[in-house]
């Protein structure tokens, strides 16, 4: 892996990109895993975009902070669907500074401001890109703020190396059948100022359970995942 090193907002950082997904060469259970025992960072933040579930009530470059990730892909097939894929928790702590964080603003080209968005966050292997499918995920997990692919890599890796984490993306489509990457950089700049946001207080990491750094030269404080 190929890692970048320097400092973000307060914190030493260790930052590394994945590729899309939770399984596969590359993605998010290996990139999080590998780097966690490399680095044995005090937490992990997950960066990027992700789809929006209603474009009434939410907006482009809406960050949205998981409260818990909603895995989809486990199912029993059947006369019905059973889903039964792990729900896997978020560190409480993270998620209060995220929630907390009240002096935080991102324009948008319009001059209006983001919001942040906190609740669970749908996560599979499927690029989602059809009003009927994403309909069927809403009806079946009506609480879901949005979705997305690599959060429930990220948070079943974590939680056995047991590093505190979360995941923050903000919206850059819909997923209603006519995606492309027009909001792609604003969503993703959206996201990570709000992470720099909250990483720029001295206490945002108070509270979290350290680690033993490993012998190297160096030791990084937190680790980000940007899929690539």
């Amino acid at each position: 892996e190929t890692y970048y090193m320097g400092k973000y907002g307060e914190y030493r950082a260790v930052v590394t990109k994945c590729r899309m997904g939770s399984i596969g060469e590359g993605s998010v259970v290996l990139a999080t895993e590998q780097a966690q025992r490399l680095w044995r960072p005090k937490a992990v933040i997950m960066v990027g975009i992700a789809f929006g579930i209603d474009p009434y009530k939410q907006r482009i470059a809406d960050v949205l902070v998981a409260s818990q990730i909603i895995s989809y892909e486990q199912q029993r097939i059947g006369d019905a669907i059973v889903y039964r894929g792990s729900r896997p928790p978020r560190n409480t702590t993270l998620l209060n500074r995220f929630e907390n964080q009240q002096n935080w603003k991102f324009t948008r080209p319009d001059q209006s401001y983001s919001n942040v968005i906190v609740g669970p966050i749908l996560s599979g292997e499927k690029l989602v890109d059809d009003p009927k499918y994403k309909e069927a995920l809403s009806n079946e997990f009506p609480q879901a703020i949005g979705g997305e692919m690599e959060g429930a890599g990220l948070g079943a890796a974590s939680n056995r190396i047991g590093t505190a984490w979360i995941l923050v993306k903000a919206i850059c489509d819909w997923a209603q059948g006519a995606k492309d990457d027009r909001h792609q950089d604003l969503a993703a700049a959206a996201a990570t100022s709000l992470v720099y946001s909250v990483l720029s207080q001295p206490n945002a990491l108070s509270g979290l359970n350290k680690l033993t750094p490993p012998a190297l030269r160096y030791s990084g404080d937190i680790s980000y995942r940007v899929p690539a």
